[in-house]
């Protein structure tokens, strides 16, 4: 084959690949992301795929907001009210979410790998699929939550509330846990 011809198909070949890979789209509000950092609250706000690394967020209103893709790693959001947000995808590796309310959250697919949780209320969360190694859910409120497939080697549940939790085929975790 010619060397032109080899090339073209190969970056045709590429070209498909890119386009048909399902890559998250930022696509957020740059108002509502300006308002979120400028009063931490921003319930119902477009921030899909923002890019919030490492970012201040303590006590945060972000009920329903959609942060679907979001980079929260390293974010502390202590305290933050995310009840109902979308977080499918969103990496919150190494965040602290101490106390933070994430009930009804959708959280299908995001990585909260290393994540502090102690004492977050995740009550009825999806976590279908999500990376939860080593994080702390220390007192916890796990309670209806969906955990089908997540990944949760070496996580610490002591004192979390696993009433009711969906684990779904995986073998459930050998946790010490209380309120049920």
């Amino acid at each position: 084959m010619p060397p032109t011809l080899r090339f073209f198909g190969i970056s045709l070949f590429t070209s498909a690949l890119l386009f048909l890979t399902p890559e998250p789209v930022s696509a957020f509000d740059r108002a509502d992301l300006e308002s979120l950092l400028a009063s931490k609250q921003c319930p119902g706000c477009d921030l899909k795929g923002a890019n919030l690394r490492g970012q201040d967020l303590t006590a945060a209103l972000l009920n329903g907001a959609d942060l679907s893709w979001a980079d929260l790693s390293y974010a502390n959001l202590s305290g933050a009210s995310l009840e109902g947000a979308q977080l499918d995808g969103a990496d919150l590796s190494q965040a602290n979410l101490i106390e933070a309310n994430l009930k009804d959250a959708n959280l299908r697919l995001a990585d909260l790998k290393r994540a502090d949780l102690q004492k977050a209320n995740l009550l009825q969360a999806y976590l279908g699929n999500a990376n939860l190694n080593h994080s702390d859910l220390g007192g916890a409120n796990l309670t209806g939550a969906v955990l089908y497939r997540a990944s949760f080697l070496h996580a610490d549940f002591r004192r979390a509330q696993l009433c009711n939790t969906h684990w779904g085929t995986e073998e459930a975790p050998q946790v010490e846990f209380s309120g049920c």
